[in-house]
């Protein structure tokens, strides 16, 4: 027995039920949808495809601006913990306000070099400071916190005796 008609079942259900949420236009209604998309996201990150991922991880960071900085936070500080968080999810909150993004760029392991050489280039000091002060830095990380950081920031990363400095 085939159980595409179940897992069908199943995201029709799932669709309707974050329709629901999204037609509610109070900010109580935005946080529930928040939270909702981002257990159904953390939970199902497995199985879904790379254009529902895409389009969950877009949501989210549209949501992200709606959304009191104290969730997002908490969401943050309870992925960062996570071996098999989404990545998606990661990046999507190394990119928000540091008070946010501290905990993912300082504990999180599922961000890539790739992620966090992108936040040292596009993101603000203290996000650099936090990469900086990162455990196990690997030296391509190194070198674009040297290359986009200021003085302050190179001398965390020499500080950080697990950084892998070239």
């Amino acid at each position: 027995m085939s159980s595409a008609p179940v897992t069908n079942a199943v995201r029709t259900a799932d669709a309707d039920r974050l329709l629901q949420l999204a037609a509610r236009k109070s900010a109580q209604g935005r946080e529930t949808l928040y939270r909702t998309l981002w257990d159904f996201f953390e939970q199902r990150s497995g199985t879904l495809t790379e254009a529902e991922r895409a389009l969950m991880t877009d949501i989210l960071r549209r949501l992200s601006r709606d959304i009191e900085m104290s969730i997002r936070i908490e969401l943050a500080r309870s992925l960062s913990a996570k071996r098999s968080a989404p990545r998606d999810l990661a990046r999507v909150l190394a990119d928000q306000e540091i008070e946010v993004a501290f905990p993912i760029l300082m504990e999180s392991r599922v961000l890539e070099d790739m992620d966090l050489i992108e936040v040292v280039r596009t993101q603000t000091h203290q996000h650099r400071l936090a990469v900086a002060m990162r455990q196990d830095i690997s030296t391509n990380v190194c070198e674009a916190l040297v290359d986009n950081g200021s003085p302050e920031v190179v001398v965390a990363m020499l500080r950080n005796e697990s950084a892998k400095v070239g």
